[in-house]
């Protein structure tokens, strides 16, 4: 996949490019999940974009870290994908106390996603995307905020064309999922322009 969303992510470029140009759910298909599940009403997805917005940098800072310091020292890579569980785990909990601590009705709402973090690919993809590559802890963090910043500007957006696609007359067999596929699929080959392809 030359010139695909890791190749855009290894350019320098401001956050909005790397945003725009590195979209793992229109590219590697992870977060596709919530993408369908939450995208009915606008406000849930807003939410949950905010909630990966505070976990993602640093779940990245501790798996950078983990990895540079742990893993790859040690040859024992096969140990990755289970240390980022435990690092996403670590963080979105203890992200989750952090905001009841500080803004406790607004963090109450956000604790809803919690499960949904742990259990879906968006952390994870993030945290290997952007914690993978061989760069400085700093760049792996300003791109995991990039990345799920243009999440959730995607989600947010396939939200409200979701609205939009409920109201419209679309014939029965493409009602639902199947239009909003292909909705998906148009809004990836737009954001495929930003990649230089």
């Amino acid at each position: 996949m030359a010139g695909g969303p890791v190749s855009a992510l290894a350019s320098p470029g401001s956050l909005l490019t790397t945003a725009a140009s590195a979209q793992f759910t229109l590219f590697l298909l992870l977060g596709l999940c919530p993408l369908l599940a939450l995208t009915r009403r606008p406000a849930v997805a807003r939410d949950f974009a905010l909630m990966l917005l505070l976990v993602a940098p640093p779940a990245v800072l501790l798996a950078k870290t983990a990895l540079r310091n742990m893993v790859l020292p040690n040859g024992v890579e096969y140990l990755t994908v289970p240390g980022l569980v435990c690092i996403a785990m670590f963080s979105v909990t203890g992200v989750g106390a952090l905001l009841d601590s500080v803004l406790p009705g607004y963090g109450q709402r956000l604790r809803a996603f919690q499960p949904l973090l742990l259990l879906n690919c968006t952390l994870l993809g993030v945290m290997l995307v952007a914690a993978g590559r061989n760069d400085d802890v700093a760049s792996a963090v300003f791109d995991s905020f990039a990345l799920v910043a243009g999440y959730g500007i995607l989600l947010v957006a396939i939200s409200h064309l979701r609205g939009r696609l409920d109201a419209a007359m679309v014939p029965a067999p493409f009602r639902g999922v199947p239009v909003l596929l292909i909705s998906i699929g148009i809004v990836a080959m737009a954001a495929y322009a930003f990649t230089g392809g």
